[in-house]
């Protein structure tokens, strides 16, 4: 018995020393990557991408004065025109994202605003080399992310550090060669979306809701294994679709173990052991799939749309998008998880006491759960209805924002959040005693503020990345994937986020790849939201390790799982979810919704 537990404590030393060299592995790669792409000349062609993002910013009186001294810009002309811009000066402001031609310049009693003039020569090797240290940045953030040689959420802070320290953004101003604030996006709108739904969350965690929600649920299951593991399933998958499937597989986890223990089922020796927790661990993924705020991809997924595509992802849009991948998803991975590891039990002994002793125990609704289920369906609804519902050209229901002539149009899905969380911290449970229905004690213990910079530095990065024109540098090399037929190009691209994300945080990889799809769909003159879409949902889809979701690792920690019997029954659940996303992306999204151009 020593010897084993020598052995077992041996085997997690060499585990946690493999997993050390790893981090230290991508600290040093990331910041050997860095140094060599900062230091490297910039491609020609980050100069071209570079003109083209000048281009747009350019005076009026220079673009004309270039169209009749030169005449066309193209591929053919370029290096030619970078000889001639040596002639053409502009100067830029100090404290906007605008330029004026030299004459403009020197007609201005004061020249305050401006810096002096510089040739265009210049400002397009400054855009180029942006390009270069933007690309740098994204690289170290990237090898960092997916290590986690530090943490994630403080890899998210750097372009608050870098953009600043390169010249690439400005700490306040939206100045070239990036033109936006390097720390505007860490409070964009749809941050706040998520710390009203996190809010939410946390308040249905701290006066046990989510346990009468799930109790619930179970109860109304007999006590056949099969029904049960669809009990714990769809409990899981439904509150997961509010809270993180993190808190949800947590809370779950301890009810499952109550009725394995009462059945007198052994750690790594049940097949229905195994089958229950995997259910747990896989629907808690699957069901974040059905919301906006139901997993963190969703939302950097929605806000990379918004800021480089310029389409709107609401909260009733996204259900669309989701919803029917997961009502679809779920019933196979349970008929899967079922086949793959069949109960060898008919009937749960007393698993139908336990859920009801559990239920008796929690009483009758407090009036804390009565006022945050109030808010909790208020701010459901409100998200769900806030924009029509349609289904091609066909609206199913006008959606509130556009009553009375548009009055509410100027109202948001992350103005609905903010003012859920007022409520919540308004809604009085004892008046005489000042306490309400959350406090800040809570809102500090249950947020997961860190996956709040995770966001910002998303999105930070991929602004830059749009803006500087990278990305148009990026698409370039994409345009060879132009004659790949679009259902085997979604199917290429949910494989290589599925692949990424077993063995990375899905949050960091969604980050990391919205730009990229993106580029793609520029270069490829597809709707770039398809393939950002797909890219998201797919970093959700990982079932086979224990290190690519929480709730893998939770289920993991039990002993009722083993690593080789998650490999081998989630890494073809792997292949399902590609195939059966991939579908669903282009036949019910695309073809049917007509939410994404295929």
């Amino acid at each position: 018995m020593r010897l084993q537990q020598n052995s077992r404590k041996s085997g997690k030393k060499n585990i946690l020393q493999r997993k050390f060299n790893f981090h230290k592995i991508g600290l040093f790669l990331g910041i050997i990557v860095f140094f060599i792409v900062v230091l490297v000349p910039s491609p020609s062609a980050m100069n071209r991408s570079g003109f083209e993002v000048l281009q747009n910013y350019l005076p009026e009186d220079t673009n004309t004065l270039i169209a009749a001294e030169f005449g066309l810009v193209n591929e053919e002309t370029f290096e030619e025109f970078l000889e001639y811009s040596r002639t053409v000066y502009v100067s830029t402001a100090k404290k906007a994202p605008t330029m004026i031609s030299e004459s403009s310049y020197q007609s201005f009693a004061s020249k305050s605003a401006y810096n002096a003039p510089q040739s265009l020569y210049d400002l397009i090797m400054g855009q180029a080399k942006a390009q270069k240290y933007v690309l740098a940045i994204a690289l170290l953030m990237a090898l960092w992310w997916i290590s986690e040689a530090i943490p994630v959420t403080v890899t998210a802070l750097i372009p608050m550090v870098l953009f600043p320290l390169l010249r690439v953004s400005n700490y306040r101003y939206s100045l070239y060669p990036s033109y936006f604030s390097a720390f505007e996006q860490y409070s964009n709108y749809l941050i706040f979306l998520f710390l009203g739904g996190f809010v939410i969350a946390a308040s249905i965690r701290k006066w046990g809701l989510d346990k009468r929600i799930s109790y619930t649920i179970l109860n109304i299951f007999g006590t056949k294994p099969s029904r049960v593991i669809l009990g714990f399933m769809i409990s899981t998958a439904f509150l997961s679709m509010w809270i993180s499937n993190t808190a949800t597989t947590a809370l779950m986890m301890p009810v499952a173990l109550a009725v394995l223990i009462q059945s007198n089922l052994r750690p790594g020796k049940s097949s229905f052991g195994l089958a229950l927790m995997l259910s747990i661990a896989y629907a808690a993924s699957i069901g974040g799939l059905g919301t906006l705020i139901g997993t963190p991809p969703n939302g950097i997924a929605a806000g990379f749309i918004s800021q480089l595509v310029g389409k709107e992802i609401t909260f009733a849009l996204w259900i669309r998008i989701g919803l029917p991948m997961m009502i679809i998803f779920l019933p196979l991975a349970w008929r899967y998880i079922l086949w793959r590891s069949p109960p060898e039990i008919d009937e749960i002994g007393g698993g139908k006491d336990i859920i009801k002793e559990s239920m008796k125990q929690l009483g009758p609704l407090s009036v804390g759960e009565r006022n945050t289920l109030l808010v909790f369906v208020f701010t459901a609804i409100a998200w769900a209805t806030r924009s029509s519902i349609s289904i091609g050209n066909t609206t199913l229901l006008l959606g509130w924002s556009s009553w009375f002539g548009g009055y509410f149009s100027w109202v948001h899905d992350s103005t609905i959040s903010i003012f859920a969380i007022i409520l919540l911290f308004l809604l009085p449970v004892d008046f005489k005693k000042a306490k309400f229905t959350m406090d800040w004690k809570a809102a500090e213990k249950y947020v997961p503020w860190g996956t709040l910079i995770l966001f910002g530095g998303g999105l930070t990065l991929g602004k830059a990345i749009a803006n500087t024109g990278m990305a148009s540098w990026i698409a370039s090399y994409l345009t060879l994937f132009a004659n790949v037929p679009m259902l085997l190009l979604i199917l290429l691209i949910v494989t290589m986020a599925v692949l990424l994300s077993e063995v990375t945080s899905n949050t960091a990889t969604a980050a990391m790849l919205m730009p990229i799809m993106f580029a793609l769909g520029s270069a490829i003159n597809k709707d770039p939201t398809a393939f950002m879409i797909c890219a998201a949902v797919a970093t959700s889809l990982v079932f086979a390790l224990p290190v690519a979701t929480p709730p893998n690792a939770i289920v993991f920690g039990t002993g009722y799982v083993k690593i080789e019997k998650m490999a081998k029954i989630g890494i073809l659940l792997d292949v399902v979810a590609i195939f059966a996303w991939s579908t669903v992306a282009y036949f019910i999204i695309g073809k049917l919704f007509q939410i994404i151009s295929i």
